[in-house]
């Protein structure tokens, strides 16, 4: 995992408020569903980043490899909106166990004796006043965001204006990244 995502920060920095960061071929995707699909479309666009995040955290699990995050300019929202916002505690906790995986942890380290170190990369990664996500936290989600959409580009599946048949087409590449080999 790239070092900038993994070292301390102070707790001034880690308690700004952070925006999602989305690329604009991403969002313009989506845009491109959402105004032309006969099937449907994402409720809120963090929907299909919050799919991108999770292919992109199945494929790191494979291949241990990051893009760069999205540049600033390209924010999305600052909280979780939509359905995400009903599953936003499972978000973040699959991109916490993602997170601590890449730093080495396993389940022999979830004891007492491991308990405060994993304590401290913890708050690295969520603000102290709550489970939200700090800016790392947030950056580290938007790398992910960004490793799925490659993805799906690498696939040319950024070319299907149809909602259905991008579901199927991403349940099909998501796939790849979490059958057991």
């Amino acid at each position: 995992m790239p070092e900038e995502l993994t070292k301390e920060t102070s707790s001034n920095d880690k308690e700004q408020s952070g925006y999602f960061q989305f690329s604009s071929d991403a969002k313009s995707f989506y845009n491109s569903i959402k105004n032309n699909s006969a099937t449907g479309t994402f409720e809120v666009q963090l929907n299909f980043y919050m799919l991108c995040a999770n292919l992109g955290l199945a494929a790191y699990d494979k291949d241990k490899t990051l893009p760069d995050p999205p540049k600033v300019g390209n924010e999305a929202t600052n909280d979780f909106t939509g359905y995400t916002r009903n599953s936003q505690i499972l978000n973040r906790s699959f991109l916490m166990y993602q997170y601590l995986n890449s730093l080495g942890y396993t389940k022999k380290d979830l004891n007492e004796d491991g308990a405060e170190q994993i304590e401290k990369s913890m708050d690295v990664f969520l603000q102290s006043s709550g489970s939200k996500l700090s800016n790392k936290g947030m950056k580290l989600l938007d790398t992910f965001a960004q490793k799925g959409w490659d993805l799906i580009k690498e696939a040319n599946y950024h070319h299907i204006n149809d909602f259905a048949l991008f579901l199927c087409r991403y349940i099909d590449l998501l796939s790849k990244y979490t059958e057991k080999e």
